[in-house]
Order: C-alpha cells, then sequence, then structure tokens
C-alpha cells in the first residue's frame, strides 16, 4: 500500500486546504467532479462535538467517537446538500451519488475539521493509502 501524506495536503487536491466548519468542500458525484462548499451552523458543529465529550482517555475510546462522528456528520452535511446519496450505480455512473473517492475526501475533510479543534489525539490523520497503478497511474510499491 502507498501511504498518501498528510491529510491537509490530500484534501488539498480537491480544493480545500484548510476548511472549517463553516465553510468546507464536499465532494460528491464520482471521484470529486463536483464540489459544493457546505456551511454548517454552531449548533450543527457541536451536534458532532458533543460526541468526543468528555474527551476519550485513550485511542480505543477515541476510535469509538470517531466512528460515531462520522455518521453524524454524513447526516448533517446530508440533510444541508441535498445531494447525498451513498452507493455506487453496479455498473453505470449515476449523478449525485457518492463514489469511494468522494467518500474518503469527505472523511479526511471531516476527520481533518476534529483534529483542528483538538477532538482527535491519539492518532494521526493522513490521506488514504492505495494500491497504486490501477487508481493513478502510479506502480504499487
Amino acid at each position: 500500500m502507498i501511504p498518501v501524506e498528510d491529510v491537509s495536503d490530500y484534501i488539498s487536491q480537491y480544493g480545500d486546504s484548510d476548511p472549517e466548519p463553516s465553510s468546507f468542500a464536499f465532494c460528491y458525484n464520482h471521484g470529486c467532479s463536483r464540489v459544493v462548499t457546505v456551511h454548517l451552523n454552531s449548533d450543527q458543529w457541536n451536534d458532532a462535538r458533543k460526541i468526543f465529550q468528555p474527551l476519550p482517555d485513550n485511542g480505543a475510546e477515541e476510535r469509538q467517537c470517531i466512528s460515531l462522528v462520522i455518521g453524524v456528520l454524513e447526516t448533517i452535511v446530508g440533510k444541508v446538500t441535498g445531494e447525498y446519496k451513498l452507493g455506487g450505480s453496479r455498473g453505470w455512473i449515476a449523478s449525485n451519488k457518492l463514489d469511494c473517492v468522494d467518500d474518503a475526501v469527505n472523511t479526511s475533510t471531516y476527520l481533518y475539521m476534529l483534529r483542528k479543534e483538538g477532538l482527535i489525539r491519539f492518532h494521526e490523520i493522513r490521506g488514504p493509502a492505495h494500491r497504486g497503478f490501477l487508481i493513478d497511474g502510479k506502480w504499487p510499491q
């Protein structure tokens, strides 16, 4: 597997180098071919932050919070954008759906914002690892 650089380098490839809850890019339509700017209000962001209260004491507790908060953020952002439809199209590309690239970028964005808030303390956030050539023309290493 080829690890990708720091998460900020990864998400900046898709147009958002320093996302904030009040303004961040949301990818959809396969391979981030469409991007909209999402603006969460303080109540929406606080709904996500509450999951980390009290702050986890270790990595295992933090992973539990992360798994919950991603679902909460996906639900909130889905309602905000109205564009959110998970899943592939079984052979044909359908518009307004999220594929693995869209999901990886969006999840990385959420993790970046959570780390920036000091909520992720036991884990290093990096871009996704990949196998190489079939995705981006690089040979596996």
